[in-house]
């Protein structure tokens, strides 16, 4: 289903004004020539990331754990290089309490590609404010930072506003320019 008929909670991707709704926001980000995934496995989470392009992809693979309270912790910083055309596993990473787990694949300070893998079930989560701030940059972008992960920040600027990305998960010492 593309879109909706009439104003109803469904899985389309854009709504009865032709609105786009948050999956596909999600599906852009699944179906870009780069991306890096997350899954619980066991205790742990697998890794992997996909290079859609037709060449290998030399990049940095970071991977942090991140408390419900802030505190940010860096499991690991690795160089990986992703063959064309293909997917890759990148091993597991262990995955302990109620923490979020985030990927980047990074080439210098710029962030290729990104996951975030929640504790679940979700709805039994009791998610402290994130401490939110948007900072308008002045020229059609805004800045947001949080100082506790948050799930899901949705832009809404009215109709007519397309926004770069959307329903973002945002994690605490990783500003996002949108």
């Amino acid at each position: 289903q593309l879109d909706d008929c009439w104003p109803v909670v469904s899985w389309a991707v854009v709504d009865s004004a032709l609105r786009p709704k948050a999956a596909l926001a999600a599906i852009r980000r699944e179906l870009a020539p780069l991306a890096v995934g997350l899954m619980h496995e066991g205790h742990g989470a697998a890794v992997w990331a996909v290079n859609a392009t037709p060449e290998p992809v030399a990049a940095t693979l970071e991977l942090r754990r991140c408390a419900l309270a802030g505190a940010v912790e860096l499991l690991e910083r690795r160089e990986v290089t992703l063959p064309p055309l293909a997917a890759t596993e990148l091993g597991a990473v262990s995955v302990a309490g109620e923490a979020v787990l985030a990927a980047r694949l990074l080439r210098g300070d710029e962030a290729l590609a990104r996951a975030a893998l929640w504790p679940e079930p979700l709805k039994h989560l009791h998610l402290p404010d994130p401490g939110l701030s948007v900072t308008s940059l002045g020229d059609d972008r805004v800045e947001l930072r949080v100082a506790r992960p948050a799930k899901g920040v949705i832009l809404d600027g009215g109709d007519g506003v397309a926004w770069a990305d959307n329903y973002l998960d945002l994690l605490p010492d990783e500003p996002r320019t949108i």
